[in-house]
């Protein structure tokens, strides 16, 4: 017998990401289903909350920091490691995004 599932039901996975722009001394966490294409969304200007980075001139470093979450455990996350800046980014700038 096979039941079928119904609902707000979502196979999909999340990885929660940082990106900091070292000119900037700024720091976004995201969350994503697939970084590389969220990537790119944020260097071609897409996402309003990096927007204002030029990621051909400033030095930005990303880094995957959690993998394989369910959309609102990520988005905790995320909303988290903004509020807790880490000693090696003492005088940089936290970007809050709106998110989940």
């Amino acid at each position: 017998m096979s039941y079928l599932l119904k609902g707000n039901v979502s196979n999909k996975r999340y990885d929660v990401y940082r990106l900091v722009n070292n000119t900037r001394k700024e720091i976004y966490h995201g969350i994503a289903t697939d970084f590389l294409d969220r990537y790119y969304e944020h260097s071609m200007g897409n996402v309003k909350a990096t927007s204002h980075w030029d990621f051909k001139t400033d030095n930005i470093e990303q880094f995957i920091l959690l993998e394989d979450l369910e959309e609102s455990e990520a988005s905790e996350y995320a909303h988290a490691f903004e509020y807790n800046p880490h000693k090696e980014y003492y005088g940089y700038k936290f970007i809050k995004t709106s998110g989940l």
